[in-house]
């Protein structure tokens, strides 16, 4: 590993950067506009405490700025949102905390907007299925009436707010902005998007590589930062460059230069195994403790250009169970801070729009930062963690726990296709019913119309290995779960009671999330065999019969315990992204009456 010769702040440390957010801050909403009202003084005081020193708001272009050559996109609200901003600058300044804003620019616009009425010429690749809605036609940015739009606007951003400490850029995937956002060389992997689908459709940004219009890109925030009078930090983050080049990228990373500091997923284009099996692992995953090979070579290239190197990750929960505040893996979270420590990581992103709950995960991370060298000891680490956190409580039984948290994980059949689409986020709401639709499943982490398609999920796996696993992780988990229980449900605790139901709430929600989803797979199966038994096609009313009564009456046990828990705890079945519930009491309610009427009245006849 190359060391830089220069000492330059590392993660851990008291000038190391450590990023994180609000999660009452709505990245679909007006976020720049609300974040004074949602980034209050104690906000961010709550956030230092956990040991973090920066926060990430969303910002838009065209809602910040007045462009001379495209007035069309210009905001009336721009100064609203601009003086929101200053003043969550200041008062972020006044703790101690500084503000980033994300961009994933230049957005491209709407197809039927009356924009292109007037500007044909900057029309760049059309994308037809836009995060946000579509189609979309880029602004391209091999234009240069579109390069000095971006120059005036970025100028503008910095000189709109002298104090902002810096930007995260996404230039890959995500909204369509540039030409090449959304045009695949290589598959993702993650069930949405593919490779290539020629032809590539704007003829001047065909003759460039990608990695040539990425880095122009960066490189025109670089100069606007450069005449800025308090060096806003420019971080460029390889989120998905992997679409286009191998790992590492060095087509783009090797066109960087400083000030473009280098954010790198820790955990994508890492390998997981599961069964003797290898799992790409190219999204966030708390299952996996990382580096991957991915991020090692991009940090290696990075150093040998004096890039200074910051992790992405989130430490709070992911989309591997993304309804809950956090996921008490605290076995690994150790591993990851070990090992970011030994990797001499300068900075660290610890969230994304979602797991951004302040918990056990993140004042863990903090308490580690204040001695990383006695906490590289898991034995001292989880001691201090239990009685800090919890008060006098047993940390034996809660080492105990976590071990068995972070073992039942491991069996998690990791893949893009089941994150994205298995119902594990919403599982607690949905009934069991002998009506099968055979309806698409849809997007797990969006609100939507929930289909009943269980092989949407499967991926590479089959319905039996997905069932084998769960089980397991469920029976690992219920074992952790009665050392948790031992520990922290105790009336004898005076001290730190809100932090002990909180975090035995999540754990047995989590549980009860788990026994959900293995019941709705196994049922999946039920139904299947069914269909082949009696020569049924979809969409159809199965008999119910004694198999099939059995898992649902098992369900609506498991619903009570989950109807309890969300009563309780109203941070359960909160998706952080969406900014909705994807389960909760009502719901559970619902699905308990649906289901035990059905079981009461069983249907004797098959609809084909």
């Amino acid at each position: 590993m190359s060391i830089p010769t220069e000492h330059k702040p590392l993660w851990y440390e008291a000038d190391g950067l450590r990023i994180w957010r609000c999660p009452e801050s709505r990245f679909s909403g007006d976020e720049s506009r609300e974040a004074a009202d949602v980034y209050t003084d104690q906000v961010f005081a709550d956030i230092l405490a956990d040991g973090f020193n920066a926060v990430w708001i969303r910002g838009k272009l065209r809602e910040l700025i007045r462009s001379s050559i495209f007035p069309e996109l210009n905001s009336d609200d721009a100064p609203a949102r601009l003086e929101s901003l200053r003043q969550v600058i200041a008062r972020g300044r006044c703790h101690g905390v500084g503000v980033y804003l994300f961009f994933n620019e230049p957005i491209a616009i709407n197809a039927d907007d009356p924009f292109w009425n007037n500007h044909a010429d900057v029309a760049g690749q059309t994308y037809g299925n836009d995060i946000d809605g579509g189609p979309v036609i880029a602004l391209c940015t091999s234009t240069d009436t579109v390069r000095r739009f971006m120059a005036e606007a970025t100028g503008q951003i910095f000189d709109s707010l002298p104090a902002l400490a810096g930007v995260i850029l996404i230039t890959a995937s995500e909204l369509h902005t540039h030409c090449w956002s959304h045009y695949f060389r290589f598959s993702l992997h993650d069930g949405i998007n593919g490779s290539a689908q020629p032809p590539f459709q704007c003829s001047r940004c065909a003759r460039r590589e990608p990695a040539e219009v990425v880095a122009e890109l960066i490189d025109i925030w670089c100069q606007a930062a450069r005449r800025a009078p308090a060096a806003p930090r420019i971080l460029a983050w390889n989120w998905s460059w992997s679409m286009w080049y191998a790992d590492p990228q060095s087509e783009i990373i090797n066109r960087l230069a400083p000030p473009v500091e280098l954010l790198a997923d820790w955990e994508r284009g890492g390998i997981a195994v599961w069964k003797n099996t290898p799992l790409l692992i190219d999204e966030y995953s708390l299952r996996y403790i990382g580096p991957s090979q991915r991020f090692l070579g991009a940090q290696r290239l990075a150093q040998q250009r004096s890039l200074t190197v910051h992790a992405k990750l989130q430490i709070g929960t992911t989309h591997e169970i993304a309804t809950v505040p956090n996921l008490p893996l605290i076995a690994n979270l150790h591993r990851k801070f070990v090992r970011m420590k030994t990797r001499q990581v300068a900075g660290v992103l610890a969230t994304w729009n979602f797991g951004c709950s302040l918990t056990l995960n993140s004042f863990a991370l903090g308490l580690f930062c204040s001695d990383p060298v006695s906490y590289g000891d898991y034995a001292v680490f989880t001691a201090d963690l239990a009685r800090r956190y919890f008060g006098e409580v047993d940390a034996g039984k809660l080492a105990t726990a976590w071990h068995h948290f972070s073992q039942a994980f491991k069996n998690y059949p990791f893949a893009i296709q089941f994150l994205y689409y298995s119902p594990l986020n919403y599982a607690p709401a949905v009934a069991l019913t002998s009506h099968y639709r055979g309806q698409p499943l849809g997007p797990s982490w969006l609100v939507r119309e929930r289909g009943d398609r269980f092989d949407d999920c499967l991926a590479d796996f089959t319905l039996d290995q997905i069932i084998e696993s769960f089980a397991t992780i469920s029976q690992e988990w219920d074992t952790g779960l009665a050392e948790y229980r031992a520990a922290l449900d105790s009336r004898a605790i005076a001290r730190n009671r809100l932090h002990c139901f909180q975090e035995l709430s999540t754990a047995a929600m989590i549980a009860s999330q788990l026994r959900s989803f293995l019941n709705l797979a196994k049922f999946h199966r039920w139904r299947l065999e069914k269909l082949a038994e009696i020569g049924a096609t979809w969409p159809c009313d199965l008999p119910l019969d004694a198999a099939a009564r059995h898992i649902m009456a098992d369900e609506c046990d498991n619903a009570r315990v989950a109807l309890e828990l969300t009563q309780a705890d109203p941070r359960l079945g909160w998706h952080q992204e969406c900014h909705a519930y994807l389960y909760d009491a009502p719901a559970i309610r619902t699905k308990l009456q649906q289901m035990q009427h059905e079981l009461a009245l069983p249907r004797a006849a098959v609809s084909h």
